[in-house]
């Protein structure tokens, strides 16, 4: 059996009682003692002493203030209380802040108080070895840890760097440690950091951080993240989508073709025959100034009509290096749309009715992104009513939902619907309900995307014969300017 020793602190101002304990622990404990409470702080900052045995009642303090002050400055020291009687109020406060047990004076024999005395001691000993043991674990992972960590005083100096910080930073331990930390240093959120490394090369990392307590003191713990080949594959996919999206445009460009031919030629013919009117009535000398002058406005019109769709296509039609978001007018991006398919709307004798609900809150949105979705979302109806001879309509609603927090738009059609079936698969990439040559199958998938990607929703409801319903929802952009 291992024989359990140690130092034991008497704080007690009675040489009876200190003669009593002292008596009855065995001599294998050395024992110290003092009657004051700054006198055992004087002892126990010698760093010796494994337990006290402690009065709360002294000539320099009293009561549970006695027990709470020990505890404060030396909080690991186990100590044991002696009261003059059972007072349950007292010993249950104690207790709660960290007493390991009591005595009563006068009432205790000699295994008692050994018992008291070494199973305290025990008692630290093992708490000691799983501190010791829970650190070394910490300390384990912070070395192997794959992500960079940093131990940051409240001043902004880095104190402590791990291994794979220190091969982000392409700097050993010793040129970062002691050195300001570089970077602002704002809890509760992620941040994306830049760090510049010896060879001139930039890596990308995300900086978590948190306050916690490391050696008595508050410290920041940074956790950095290297994130330099995601952001590469993100770059990558992003210009993947850009070529997409730019051939989704062209194809749909090509789609409303024929509808944009007649919507120039028609105010081009205008023109034309306004001109040659002109030139016949120089010929004969009968021209009419009045006449000419109210013509003349009415050709510029038609020439502000064939530039506003021209410029509105070369718009349209612009590749977009950056997914830019802005907080945007939902119903001009509709007439935007409707400049590029209303006249094939006409050609194919479709009634459009639109049902806009006055006031509505800005959306946050790519202007170009959104108008390619209605418009897929347009030729799709019109393919849709390809075989009905009368009635055919196409509605489009915009209103806020209930929560206040989107605006939901949808493309009602009356046409031959999409089979039950099918609805589950019609965003898939290459997948459609259209005659084979009809369709690429990229369309609704595109559409998807760009709906997602702008933390919206597109759902699709329809029924064979009756027709389809697209309802799409757009997050609102609160307190933002428009800027469409």
């Amino acid at each position: 059996m291992t024989l359990i020793t140690g130092t034991v602190l008497i704080v007690q101002s009675d040489l009876n009682i200190i003669r009593q304990i002292s008596s009855k622990l065995p001599e294998i404990f050395n024992i110290e003692t003092t009657d004051t409470l700054s006198g055992a702080f004087k002892h126990l900052s010698s760093g010796a002493i494994d337990v006290v045995i402690l009065d709360l009642f002294l000539f320099d303090s009293s009561g549970i203030d006695t027990f709470l002050k020990l505890r404060l400055k030396y909080p690991d020291i186990p100590a044991i209380l002696l009261l003059d009687y059972e007072n349950s109020k007292l010993i249950k406060e104690a207790m709660f802040h960290g007493a390991q047990d009591y005595l009563i004076k006068e009432h205790f024999d000699d295994s008692f108080l050994i018992h008291v005395v070494e199973s305290s001691i025990l008692r630290q000993s093992y708490l000691t070895k799983m501190q010791i043991t829970v650190e070394r674990q910490y300390f384990s992972i912070f070395k192997k840890s794959m992500d960079g960590i940093l131990i940051v005083d409240m001043d902004g100096i880095v104190q402590l760097i791990n291994p794979a910080a220190e091969l982000l930073f392409d700097r050993h331990s010793e040129e970062i440690k002691d050195q300001p930390f570089g970077f602002p240093l704002v809890t509760g959120k992620e941040a994306d950091i830049e760090i510049l490394r010896k060879d001139g090369t930039i890596v990308l990392a995300v900086m978590r951080l948190t306050v916690i307590e490391w050696e008595g003191q508050l410290v920041y713990l940074i956790m950095l993240n290297d994130v330099t080949d995601k952001k590469k594959v993100e770059i990558e996919k992003q210009k993947m989508q850009i070529k997409i999206l730019s051939a989704s445009k062209m194809a749909t460009l090509g789609e409303v073709a024929t509808g944009m031919a007649h919507e120039i030629n028609q105010p081009l013919t205008y023109i034309s025959t306004f001109v040659q009117g002109i030139v016949e009535d120089f010929k004969r000398n009968t021209l009419d100034f009045k006449s000419l002058a109210d013509e003349a406005h009415i050709a510029y019109n038609q020439i502000k009509r064939i530039t506003d769709i021209i410029n509105h296509l070369r718009t349209f039609g612009r590749r977009d290096v950056v997914m830019q978001k802005n907080a945007s007018d939902i119903t001009k991006i509709l007439d935007y749309s409707l400049l590029l398919i209303n006249k094939r709307l006409a050609l194919k004798n479709i009634v459009f009715e639109k049902v806009i609900e006055p006031n509505l809150p800005l959306v946050l949105l790519n202007p170009n992104q959104i108008e390619q979705v209605f418009i897929n979302l347009f030729i799709n109806a019109i393919d849709a009513l390809e075989n009905r001879n009368h009635n055919a309509k196409i509605i489009v609603e915009i209103a806020t939902c209930s929560d206040s927090n989107q605006v939901a738009i949808k493309f009602i059609d009356n046409g031959t619907g999409i089979w039950e079936k099918a609805i589950d698969k019609i965003f898939e990439p290459f997948y459609t309900t259209k005659p084979v040559g009809k369709g690429t199958g990229l369309g609704l998938s595109i559409t998807y995307g760009i709906i997602e990607s702008h933390n919206g929703s597109i759902t699709c409801e329809s029924t064979i014969n009756e027709g389809t319903c697209f309802t799409i929802k757009l997050p609102v952009a609160l307190s933002m300017v428009s800027e469409t």
